[in-house]
């Protein structure tokens, strides 16, 4: 218990640390917004999946079309929409941007 309370602790000392050549690494380069966004889309909807309350609706898509799988087919997918929402944002100028 105690190994796991020090890798929590140093794991958040380091992260805040580098916090600010994070920051503004993301406020240079757009697009690393856009694939974290998607990478965390990604993430969520395979934690989503791995609940139980939508494991009958997995599980009744999968007898429906077994050669498919609907998870990752449909993380993929929010992926795509993610990149897409991100890149369209950009191009129009309706970013969130912070001003100093």
């Amino acid at each position: 218990m105690g190994l796991i309370i020090f890798g929590i602790f140093f794991s958040l000392l380091i992260s805040l640390y580098f916090l600010q050549l994070v920051v503004k690494l993301a406020t240079t380069y757009f697009w690393i917004n856009i694939i974290a966004g998607g990478i965390i889309a990604q993430n969520d909807i395979i934690g989503i999946a791995q609940d139980p309350l939508v494991g009958d609706w997995i599980y009744y898509l999968n007898k429906q079309v077994p050669e498919v799988n609907i998870v990752n087919i449909t993380a993929n997918a929010a992926v795509i929409v993610t990149l897409v929402i991100g890149l369209f944002s950009y191009i129009k100028h309706h970013r969130v941007t912070v001003h100093r």
